[in-house]
């Protein structure tokens, strides 16, 4: 409770709800993190067998698409705690002015107290805007990318005389 003492009103609530959330969420990735990349080892052993060339072409582009997107990662992480600190600061103006509703209303600063919130609001909508458009750019441009990536071993594999499409 000590600790609590210190913090701004709606700190615990705003733990609550929204920290605890997210750390399931970062539980759930981290076990399906643990398993894409046991799969992706069983996949890159049995792709070596059949074509070493196209695997390690496979290994490079997406060598090079990871250093390619990892701005745009950085970029979502930190979207990502810009909105945790937008949340926080939500939640301590909400809670305290819950708190002082009557005082609000006998002051009449209902219009002022008003605005304050309307800009908070409208940064969080930016925000969360920002970061879905951040973090679905790399998926929509991942897919035509492996659609290109696909179709080009395939013409190159096609011209190869020794072709079979059981080895692709």
């Amino acid at each position: 409770w000590e600790y609590l003492l210190e913090q701004k009103i709606g700190h615990l609530e705003n733990s609550l709800m929204t920290d605890v959330a997210f750390i399931v969420t970062m539980l759930k990735q981290l076990s399906s993190v643990i398993l894409v990349l046991t799969s992706l080892t069983v996949y890159t052993i049995s792709a070596f067998y059949l074509s070493p060339s196209i695997t390690l072409a496979a290994l490079g582009l997406g060598g090079i698409i990871f250093i390619v997107f990892k701005p745009l990662v950085r970029r979502t992480r930190n979207l990502a705690r810009k909105q945790t600190a937008i949340n926080k600061r939500v939640a301590h103006f909400i809670n305290e002015h819950t708190l002082g509703l009557k005082m609000i209303k006998s002051l009449r600063t209902e219009g002022a107290i008003g605005e304050q919130a309307r800009a908070l609001f409208q940064k969080l909508k930016i925000n969360r805007i920002k970061m879905f458009f951040s973090r679905d750019l790399t998926n929509i441009i991942l897919i035509p990318l492996s659609i290109i990536f696909i179709s080009l071993i395939f013409v190159l594999a096609y011209r190869q005389p020794a072709f079979e499409f059981a080895h692709l």
